[in-house]
């Protein structure tokens, strides 16, 4: 109990609360060490509007005595994420049946239905069709709109390691585009995760094809206050042990300038 309550603790922390007022229930679950998933985001079955965000502790606590700070706290960024881009205010709601998450090709025929009724936007099989100025919808067409035609999604395919396998082969045909390798297994994983690295790196200075995504979230000041909420509240000595300091997206050591570093003040003349 002690435990749950650390973890719910840290969440608060570092949760801007915009998005934590969108949270109905944190859920302390548990599919084992290293299973499917480590935490994740649902729409509340009873208030559709709000999300459940679910957190495994064996994950985030691989000793079993402390909490693998950095980890949990990256992967908490991750899953606000998903509520900031896929709330009520986004889009307009009209995800597919529940009954086609379980039949691949009423999968296809729903999503491409959706797809066909809200083209140009962005069609969520969560959220329904993205609005136009939605960040999500902006993001897809900035990034995806291009390549989305060699795309799948999982549930298209009767088993995970057919998906895998193609997932693979689009991870690479378009490799330069992603910042993680869990990028490109959906948009709603690549706004993810480059949500996560906005929020944890600096600002890159002569970006990547990929860090483009980075620079993307820029554009909008209430993200940009969003960010400095969360880098206030993790760059303290709770989440970098030993001495460390936050910076660069890591706990790193601090470097003390050398003699040939130090500002030379003039004496009086």
């Amino acid at each position: 109990q002690s435990l749950h309550q650390d973890l719910w603790e840290i969440y608060t922390s570092i949760t801007p609360p915009e998005i934590l007022s969108e949270v109905v229930y944190f859920i302390v679950y548990t599919d084992d060490y290293e299973g499917d998933q480590t935490a994740a985001v649902q729409r509340h079955p009873d208030n559709f509007l709000k999300f459940d965000l679910f957190v495994d502790p064996v994950d985030m606590v691989p000793s079993g005595i402390k909490i693998d700070k950095q980890y949990y706290i990256s992967t908490l960024i991750h899953e606000n994420a998903h509520i900031l881009s896929l709330s009520a205010s986004q889009s307009d709601n009209n995800p597919i049946s529940e009954d086609a998450g379980n039949s691949p090709d009423m999968y296809k025929q729903e999503m491409k239905n959706g797809e066909r009724s809200c083209a140009p936007n962005y069609y969520n099989g969560l959220a329904g069709c993205m609005n136009q100025n939605s960040y999500l919808n902006a993001f897809f067409q900035k990034f995806w709109a291009g390549i989305y035609h060699d795309f799948k999604w999982e549930l298209e395919f009767d088993d995970y390691e057919t998906f895998i396998e193609h997932n693979d082969e689009f991870h690479l045909t378009y490799e330069k585009y992603w910042l993680t390798e869990y990028s490109s297994t959906n948009p709603d994983e690549d706004f993810a995760e480059s949500f996560m690295a906005f929020v944890l790196k600096e600002k890159p200075s002569n970006p990547t094809f990929a860090e483009q995504k980075i620079l993307f979230f820029y554009q909008y000041p209430e993200l940009v206050e969003m960010r400095d909420f969360t880098r206030s509240a993790i760059a303290t000595s709770e989440f970098c042990d030993n001495g460390t300091v936050f910076k660069d997206g890591k706990c790193q050591q601090p470097v003390t300038p050398s003699p040939q570093q130090q500002p030379v003040t003039p004496s009086p003349q």
